[in-house]
């Protein structure tokens, strides 16, 4: 086995060490190589020494399910494989918390990427930013900026970081390569740190704003569905419809006209101007039939403001194979269905399509919500 816990692994052992070496061989002689494996494993889990504690707990595993120390591990029974598989992710948590907890967060979360909920290491990862016992501290904030952007593990938590020690500019970057390409549900948290951060700067504090960081942020913003981040956004819509027409770049469409655009959108779902604002969609979407970006954001603002139907409507409108929605901001069409309490018009959708499966979910759909409303 190959240990990777350091320098030590490579240097003549001490006496107290070679003693280890001594016992091991006495355990294996008088009581079997499991006593001779447990010893080990005692003394590494004392010593810190974790890479190799999780080295030893797969061997462990490999001599209790009858099976030799090494050698390929192909055509094993599949009740054996599990078993394995069970040992090796406790042996991952093992080895993976308390390198962790020691401030190695990159070699933690090579054990723990496969072991642990990563909102769990997201917290711990926050906590470690706050020990002051830890030495190397850049490198520490380097490492846990970088799992929790490219990793994914917090990307809100990776932005701050971002933020606070390479600027706005570095942070819209690092959303677009890193963030962008996740879940709505984990882009959400990272769009309402940018929404903070940009609406501090220029409307709290007053500071120069770069309007290219304004232009990125007016379309991040668009992810935000918490009242107060909205209000924000629109906030930063109305600080660019005070800059000059030619110095703001316009956005993709129905962003065309970006700030006003903007308003509209945030500004509706505040309750302000609702029925313009969904005409002034309805009109993006009508000058570019072929363009599936502007319906989909007339929907996700129907959908927002509690006009589910018509939001429905929208997605049954296109055609299967045609161009789909892409921003994932929408439930599907099965929740939208229970949403606009219009289930007729998706059975109806699914039998031209021919997609049986979406049919069967949103009928089973359609009897769950029932039940539910019957129990209460």
């Amino acid at each position: 086995m190959t240990s990777h816990d350091g320098p030590e692994s490579v240097r003549s052992p001490t006496a107290a060490e070679q003693a280890v070496f001594e016992r091991l061989e006495r355990l294996a002689a008088t009581e079997g190589s499991s006593a001779m494996l447990h010893s080990l494993a005692t003394w590494l889990a004392e010593t810190g020494r974790w890479h190799a504690l999780f080295d030893v707990r797969l061997l462990e595993a490999r001599l209790a399910c009858g099976l030799p120390p090494s050698g390929d591990l192909a055509g094993i029974d599949r009740s054996i494989r599990d078993k394995l598989d069970e040992a090796s992710l406790a042996a991952c948590r093992e080895a993976g918390w308390p390198l962790l907890d020691e401030g190695r967060p990159a070699a933690a979360w090579m054990y723990l990427r496969a072991a642990a909920e990563p909102a769990e290491v997201a917290a711990r990862l926050e906590r470690l930013l706050g020990r002051e016992d830890l030495a190397d501290r850049d490198e520490l904030r380097t490492e846990i900026m970088q799992l929790a952007l490219w990793e994914g593990i917090d990307p809100a938590l990776g932005l701050r970081l971002v933020i606070e020690d390479h600027g706005t500019c570095n942070a819209i970057t690092a959303y677009m390569q890193a963030v962008a390409r996740l879940p709505a549900a984990r882009r959400r948290p990272a769009a309402d740190v940018l929404v903070d951060h940009l609406h501090g700067e220029c409307i709290e504090r007053g500071s120069h704003v770069d309007l290219s960081h304004l232009h990125s942020v007016l379309g991040i913003g668009r992810e935000c569905t918490d009242r107060n981040r909205i209000a924000k956004a629109l906030a930063l819509a109305d600080y660019g419809r005070g800059a000059p027409e030619d110095m703001l770049m316009p956005g993709e469409p129905p962003f065309t006209e970006l700030a006003i655009a903007s308003q509209k959108f945030f500004g509706a779902q505040l309750g302000q101007g609702v029925d313009a604002a969904v005409a002034y969609f309805e009109a993006q979407r009508d000058c570019s039939p072929d363009d599936a970006a502007p319906a989909e954001w007339l929907a996700i603002l129907l959908w927002r403001i509690g006009r589910a139907k018509e939001s429905l409507r929208i997605l049954l409108s296109r055609t299967p194979g045609s161009d789909g929605f892409s921003t994932g901001l929408l439930p599907s069409i099965v929740d939208l269905a229970v949403a606009a309490d219009d289930l007729p018009a998706v059975l109806h959708a699914c039998r031209t399509w021919n997609d049986p499966v979406t049919f069967a979910a949103a009928v089973a759909a359609h009897q769950n919500f029932k039940s539910c409303q019957k129990l209460r």
